[in-house]
């Protein structure tokens, strides 16, 4: 659903052949590195435009000096704001993880000795940082917790 609403195919620049397991890893970390960076873009973007919409349109229909609805507001910015806040928490591990394989396994080749073995692993870091489309449950169990909170 992510993919289908945001998709700029930033991710499809990257056809890399793996002939290797760890370059195999090392492209699927790329890769995740890319649609992260893509919807993390995507999803500021929204953000901002839905955040100026709404002071725009409350002026207008509201009247200077007066807010939202408070549910509105919340929703407006609870739900982008969740994942803009998710894809960049997923950008900084995932870019922390893909430079420590680069390094470990650029230093195991060069000295012609074998990778260890955690970097030709998927692991559960990988499976974290791959957007997912149950993410957008979690965005709406965050605006209904927020929505009840505030009541």
């Amino acid at each position: 659903m992510m993919r289908l609403a945001f998709r700029a195919d930033i991710g499809g620049i990257i056809k890399l052949k793996a002939d290797a397991r760890d370059t195999e890893i090392l492209v699927r970390w790329i890769r995740v590195l890319v649609q992260d960076l893509e919807l993390f873009i995507a999803w500021l973007v929204v953000w901002v435009l839905l955040h100026f919409g709404m002071i725009v349109l409350g002026r207008i229909l509201l009247g200077p000096g007066r807010g939202g609805p408070a549910s509105v507001v919340i929703a407006v910015e609870a739900f982008p704001g969740f994942f803009v806040a998710l894809f960049a928490g997923r950008l900084g591990l995932t870019a922390q993880r893909l430079l420590r394989i680069i390094d470990v396994v650029g230093g195991a080749r060069g000295a012609s000795q074998s990778p260890p073995a955690w970097t030709q692993r998927r692991g559960i870091l990988l499976e974290l940082a791959t957007p997912r489309d149950f993410d957008f449950v979690i965005a709406l169990a965050v605006v209904v917790a927020l929505e009840f909170l505030l009541r």
